[in-house]
């Protein structure tokens, strides 16, 4: 019968020791490879993905989630319509479509370009007139493609150059942008709204503009109108020359404007741009008169409301009028 002798250690006694004196002897090299081990394994948590620079892990996915804005409500962004007008509101984009072949070029959501396509068509029976009510242009009339419900009832007709003014001015409104508003007067004084809304008046002797505090502050939309009737009353296309800025690199976008100067001083807006595959591009154009008229919509020569634009020729209108390219103008 097999008795261990009391007199021998055991084994696992000697495999401790021995286990200890070689952590002791090793224990610096040890702790070396745990650090070395830890500074990898951070780095590798904190070392982005390909791709993702400085990408940063959210806390939460709540603060990246944001809703949709709410769609526009588009004919409470056209002030000068009643609530009649407002209830039978057609926006251009649906009265006139692309043509074939073409789509609307990308704009940001409520900007001037997405306003002034969505600008309230009056009814298709709505007739150009002048100052005088006379008709110029009568519904069906092959050079008109649409009137826009612009002009207010008892309000007077404007020249080209100041529905210029007006579309422009109307946007800033409805997009809540109105205290940054200025426009020049033809002698190039700046008539800015805000100004106009804390009381000034502008006082002319001549060419001399001086503005003084006459008025208590009004920013109502009564205020507002009564600012734009003084500046139809000073704008000309020499004054929307000073507000805006030749096009220097040949684009063309919604807002853009045609200005003719000389004896046919003119002023034609460009509502609406749609291209194409190839590159092509066609443009919807709105004007006034020279006398007043009421702003309409033109038609070309091959019955589109939408007309070709090239870099050599320009636009042609009906007849053998030109609008070129180096008369196109952005707003500053």
């Amino acid at each position: 019968m097999f008795a261990p002798q009391l007199d021998s250690p055991p084994t696992h006694g000697i495999a401790a020791r021995q286990w200890g004196r070689f952590l002791w002897q090793h224990s610096f090299r040890i702790i070396t490879l745990l650090l070395v081990a830890a500074v990898i394994f951070t780095a590798a948590r904190q070392t982005p993905s390909p791709g993702s620079k400085n990408l940063q892990i959210p806390q939460s996915t709540e603060a990246f989630v944001q809703d949709a804005p709410p769609p526009i409500d588009w004919p409470r962004q056209y002030a000068w319509l009643s609530k009649r007008a407002q209830s039978a509101y057609d926006p251009l984009l649906n009265r006139i479509p692309p043509p074939q072949g073409f789509s609307r070029t990308t704009v940001p959501c409520g900007s001037f370009a997405d306003w002034l396509r969505h600008l309230p068509a009056a009814q298709p029976d709505r007739p150009v007139t002048n100052s005088k009510r006379q008709t110029v242009y009568q519904p069906g009339d092959p050079r008109l493609a649409a009137v826009i419900d612009l002009q207010p009832g008892a309000g007077n007709l404007l020249l080209a150059a100041s529905m210029m003014v007006r579309l422009r001015a109307e946007y800033f409104w409805s997009a809540k942008k109105i205290d940054t508003l200025a426009f020049h007067y033809t002698s190039g004084h700046v008539a800015a709204w805000a100004d106009w809304a804390a009381g000034e008046r502008p006082t002319v002797h001549g060419k001399v503009v001086s503005f003084h505090q006459e008025r208590p502050a009004d920013d109502s939309r009564a205020n507002f109108c009564s600012y734009l009737e003084t500046l139809f009353r000073y704008t000309t296309v020499y004054s929307v020359l000073q507000d805006s800025e030749k096009s220097a690199d040949a684009t063309i976008a919604a807002g853009d404007m045609f200005i003719l100067t000389g004896r046919a001083a003119h002023a034609v807006m460009v509502l609406d741009v749609a291209t194409n595959a190839e590159g092509r591009v066609r443009v919807l154009l709105g004007q006034g008169g020279n006398p007043a008229q009421t702003f309409h919509v033109l038609r070309a020569d091959d019955g589109s409301p939408w007309f070709p634009v090239s870099k050599s020729t320009g636009i042609t209108l009906r007849g053998k009028e030109q609008l070129k390219l180096k008369d196109l103008h952005h707003w500053r």
